[in-house]
């Protein structure tokens, strides 16, 4: 173990850590990556350490004691390769970037307020059910297709944006089919790269409180799931992907862009922006709430014989509406569909 109490940098010559473990135990300190690789590192400070200028790897543990700040700055980033451990008590935080890469959950303890990337380039991953304060992305940087990042069980507070990509050729699934979470995203929800990543959601509410952008991503909804939006003048970008409930109450003036399919309840509210949109419902049974909202487009057609019931208040249609061989849309006393 080598115990740095001052400064440290790696930007000039090379290093070759073995399987030392540097701690840095000042209480206000700089960290210089230099693009190298340590074995461990033990930020142990009553202080805050950041990371400047260049990048670091870690090969083995990252250690953020309780009383650290490790600041990571803004276009900086730590690694923490897929054999690596993590141990959160402290504060990760910064403009900067931690990258995660090892198959264990991610701590549930300390604070997380850098952004995140789980990258699921070597192995799948875990992510524990906690708050997580920066923007956090869900990334393949590998060419390994079908990649899982599985959600653990509990509720996960998103308080920045999630993203799903793929920065590598390989693909990601993003799932919590297995433990369905409860998922609260407070900025926008995006799938900003790749073709073949899918979304798996669970029978959880995932409540956004920003825009949505499904384009890139294959959702599945699992039964039971609701879409929730909740934020002022938010977009739901559909691309046309099967949702199961879909839920606009919290929401004011918002918009779906592009077509969607539900297989459980759609609960619009007034005001909103439907330009172009086809609306598919493909529940056995369903409720619609119109809100008195102009629906371009709606499809009444379920996997079987089924009922759809516009409930609540009433809605009228621009465009067209087809309701399937075998299937029902009917109208609640008092509603009117025009």
């Amino acid at each position: 173990t080598h115990t740095v109490s001052g400064n440290l940098s790696f930007a000039d010559g090379t290093l070759s850590s073995g399987t030392s473990t540097i701690t840095m135990t000042s209480s206000s300190a700089t960290l210089t990556g230099g693009g190298a690789t340590l074995s461990s590192l033990n930020a142990s400070s009553s202080g805050t350490i950041t990371l400047q200028t260049s990048d670091l790897t870690v090969s083995s543990t990252l250690t953020i004691a309780t009383t650290t700040n490790f600041a990571i700055n803004g276009s900086r980033t730590v690694t923490l390769l897929s054999a690596g451990a993590l141990t959160l008590n402290g504060t990760s935080s910064g403009a900067g970037t931690l990258v995660y890469r090892p198959s264990t959950a991610f701590p549930t303890g300390g604070t997380i307020s850098s952004a995140l990337t789980f990258d699921a380039t070597s192995t799948n991953q875990t992510i524990s059910a906690r708050t997580y304060g920066g923007a956090v992305k869900i990334d393949n940087s590998g060419a390994t297709a079908g990649r899982t990042v599985t959600l653990a069980s509990g509720t996960h507070t998103f308080s920045s944006t999630l993203d799903v990509a793929e920065s590598g050729t390989g693909d990601v699934n993003f799932t919590g089919s297995a433990n369905n979470p409860t998922v609260n995203v407070t900025g926008a929800f995006s799938c900003s790269a790749g073709t073949g990543n899918t979304i798996t959601t669970g029978s959880g509410t995932w409540t956004f409180s920003g825009s949505v952008n499904m384009t890139n991503c294959t959702l599945t909804s699992s039964g039971g799931n609701t879409f929730a939006l909740n934020s002022s003048s938010p977009t739901l970008t559909a691309a046309s992907q099967n949702f199961g409930n879909l839920d606009f109450t919290g929401a004011t003036t918002p918009t779906i862009s592009g077509n969607a399919t539900s297989s459980g309840n759609v609960t619009l509210v007034s005001g909103m922006t439907l330009t172009g949109v086809t609306l598919t419902l493909a529940s056995t049974t369903a409720n619609l709430v119109g809100a008195g909202n102009t629906l371009p487009n709606l499809t009444v057609d379920p996997t079987s014989a089924g009922t759809i019931t516009l409930a609540t208040s009433d809605l009228t249609i621009s465009g067209t509406l087809e309701v399937a061989s075998g299937d029902t849309l009917s109208i609640a006393s008092g509603r009117t569909l025009t």
